[in-house]
């Protein structure tokens, strides 16, 4: 059961850290490819402005949201990526309403409008 307080809430599970990458894996089910533009975008960021968000992992070190930043990562010869863990088990974290879930993260972009300045 999530812990909660004023400042946050999540589960008490939930811990955060760099990890190397030999310690987690991707998800052999994971719903998007990422193709040479995408991953080609990935890496320029992360050069530019290194990692600014964690990707999430299970407790075995399965990749659930995250994959393509992880293969950037790689194709970078990074040797550590940040991660927030969580002991949801399948399929409560796909349930998940928090953009950080992997059917989330990826369809955020292809669901909203960008805003036009």
């Amino acid at each position: 059961m999530p812990e909660t307080n004023r400042i946050w809430k999540g589960p008490a599970g939930l811990v955060g850290g760099l990890v190397p990458l030999a310690e987690i894996h991707v998800d052999p089910k994971n719903a998007r490819a990422h193709d040479d533009r995408n991953l080609a975008a990935i890496k320029g960021s992360y050069e530019q402005f290194g990692q600014q968000k964690p990707i999430v992992v299970d407790k075995a070190g399965k990749i659930l949201a995250g994959n393509g930043q992880y293969e950037g990562a790689k194709a970078l010869g990074w040797t550590h990526l940040a991660v927030v863990r969580t002991d949801l088990k399948a399929p409560r974290p796909r349930a998940m309403p928090w953009p950080t879930t992997a059917r989330a993260s990826w369809r955020r972009g292809t669901t909203r409008p960008w805003r036009r300045s």
